[in-house]
């Protein structure tokens, strides 16, 4: 499979709408306003994966936290494209970067459902940090944490 990963910048986040808004696990449909506002005032890592000039996969972090950590809010793959690794060679990239820029972890939340994005972050040397509980057990979130 011949898939292209680059960072982009925040005038491009189109790109990562196109991604999101077709995925069959979200029922709404994301604004690039809300996303610009969440990413506009803090340092940020977005990550497109794109086969024939065409978005299939992206990963959106953020220091959330505003200290030395890069929060994964957001990684994404068109249906038809997963099981090809292109989630982890994102995440491989997306550290790389990190690691440059002196971030001195990455965290995430996977909610209790997620049991793929747990599998993966076990496997990527992430560690459990903290659990949200939600009235549904299923919602809850699993917060973990990978140092670097």
């Amino acid at each position: 499979m011949n898939v292209t990963i680059r960072q982009i910048e925040l005038d491009e986040i189109d790109l990562i709408i196109q991604v999101v808004n077709h995925l069959p696990e979200f029922s709404s449909i994301f604004y690039k306003q809300d996303l610009r506002r969440k990413l506009e005032k803090r340092e940020s890592i977005l990550l497109v994966a794109e086969q024939h000039n065409q978005p299939i996969a992206c990963i959106v972090c953020y220091n959330r936290y505003y200290d030395a950590s890069v929060f994964i809010w957001q990684v994404s793959v068109l249906p038809e494209f997963r099981n090809h690794g292109i989630a982890n060679t994102l995440f491989l990239e997306m550290e790389i970067i990190a690691r440059r820029r002196l971030f001195l972890s990455i965290r995430m939340q996977a909610r209790n459902k997620d049991q793929s994005l747990l599998y993966f972050a076990l496997r990527n040397q992430f560690e459990i940090n903290g659990f949200h509980a939600n009235e549904h057990r299923s919602e809850s979130k699993i917060v973990l944490i990978k140092m670097l």
